[in-house]
């Protein structure tokens, strides 16, 4: 099995710390809390010392809202463009429109 070890993650200048579940020997597991959108660094302490093994860039975003979208009725053949228009919409490859 794996070691138990006293690891925790800390996002930004929180004082909040969340404990990491070691799932490989490479691999660590944190559950974020919440926090307002931006970029933070995010640091592990193990055993209470913090800045183990320097720190990484994490972001949070805003929740994407959909508060519209236009037209409302296409063409089945496809190939209609759709605004949509809502909140918290940022650039990224993840971020997509699915149609079901």
């Amino acid at each position: 099995g794996l070691p138990t070890l006293d690891v925790q993650c800390q996002f930004g200048d929180s004082s909040v710390r969340v404990w990491a579940t070691v799932r490989s020997n490479g691999l660590l597991e944190c559950v974020t809390p919440p926090m307002d959108a931006g970029v933070v660094d995010i640091t592990l302490a193990v055993a209470g010392e913090s800045s183990v093994g320097g720190r990484a860039m994490f972001t949070f975003v805003a929740p994407v809202t959909v508060a519209s979208y236009e037209p409302t009725a296409v063409p089945e053949s496809g190939g209609t463009p759709v605004s949509v228009t809502g909140a918290g919409f940022f650039d990224t490859a993840q971020l997509s429109c699915r149609f079901a």
